[in-house]
């Protein structure tokens, strides 16, 4: 399983796992999963969203709506990097995105992360979202 990480080859890892956890008598397990490997297995549709691999693991996607929240946050937070090409994979619109930055506004409310998270929208092309918060 070289190479880079596809919804081929996450599909193919989470179904060897619960294989793995069904032959050692292992209970069922459910996990969450979000980030990058969230936004390959779960095709940016959805909140909260469940697949199961084999019989003995189940595992929870943060859907595309979160993730926007997130990798928008986390962008303004942690500077552009793997999370700005993430978010445009996601393709927000500028509501989602005005939605996301006044959840965020609930976790950083410094007016420096204000600041970066204007700069942020204007650099994503939504100067209309930048001046709404």
């Amino acid at each position: 399983m070289q190479g880079e990480l596809n919804s081929e080859r996450l599909v193919e890892a989470l179904t060897l796992l619960g294989e793995r956890l069904r032959l050692v008598g292992a209970e069922p397990q459910e996990p969450v999963v979000c980030g990058g490997s969230s936004l390959i297995a779960a095709g940016f549709v959805g909140r909260l969203q469940q697949r199961t691999f084999g019989s003995h693991l189940t595992v929870w996607f943060a859907g595309r709506l979160d993730q926007i929240y997130f990798k928008l946050y986390a962008a303004a937070d942690q500077g552009p990097g793997r999370h700005v090409d993430d978010l445009i994979a996601l393709n927000p619109s500028g509501e989602e995105l005005a939605a996301a930055a006044r959840w965020a506004f609930t976790h950083e409310v410094s007016p420096g992360f204000r600041s970066l998270m204007r700069e942020l929208l204007t650099q994503l092309g939504h100067d209309d979202v930048a001046r709404q918060i």
